[in-house]
């Protein structure tokens, strides 16, 4: 039997890749999903036309 525990983290936003790396810092095997075809969560933007626009609410905090 392994002594590796894995663990399963879902989404991939600033709270999923934090939970990711600090798990698999302690040595688990993480294995990180996301719906998205990037990562970022609400901290991710989109680049349409030459300009980049924030997905998320970091306008509100301008």
């Amino acid at each position: 039997m392994s002594s590796i525990k894995k663990i399963n983290v879902v989404g991939a936003g600033p709270g999923g890749l934090t939970a990711a790396m600090l798990l698999a810092k302690r040595g688990f095997k993480v294995t990180l999903f996301e719906k998205e075809e990037s990562v970022g969560g609400r901290n991710a933007a989109i680049i349409k036309n030459g300009y980049k626009f924030d997905v998320g609410p970091t306008f509100l905090m301008m």
